[in-house]
């Protein structure tokens, strides 16, 4: 079994005695996506530092020289996570008021429905009503 296949144990004081304890799968799962989400995509040895405005990604220092980032906006990870967290609330606070008003739109669309199709009734009740009298 190799290092990353054995699952870590953990103390875990348990009143006066220590325990042992293993993460969960989920933990461990956790844990390998957050190392995944911190290193370069292209660059795989490499942390991500920074952040690319221009492309909205963030970078680490190897992808900052190359062509693909040359003469772009670059900002610390924190900036970047921050200015775009902040883009992500305006939309959905944009979304959920959209949606609200679509809701809104369905109700109304509803109401009036209903009362075209009791006047539709209506009416047809009228023109069974005239078209009984005249036979």
């Amino acid at each position: 079994m190799s290092s990353a296949e054995r699952p870590l144990v953990r103390p875990e004081p348990d009143g006066d005695e220590l325990r042992l304890r293993r993460p969960s799968r989920a933990q461990a799962d956790r844990k390998i996506e957050n190392e995944i989400e911190d290193h370069c995509q292209t660059h795989l040895h490499k942390k991500m530092e920074a952040f690319c405005e221009d492309c909205s990604s963030p970078v680490c220092m190897d992808c900052i020289l190359t062509q693909d980032h040359k003469g772009h906006e670059i900002v610390n990870i924190q900036t970047g996570s921050s200015r775009q967290r902040a883009w992500f609330e305006e939309k959905m606070k944009a979304a959920i008021e959209k949606k609200a008003e679509v809701e809104h739109q369905i109700i109304r669309t509803r109401s009036h429905l209903q009362e075209i199709e009791k006047e539709a009734s209506d009416r047809r009740q009228t023109l069974s009503t005239i078209f009984n009298e005249v036979r």
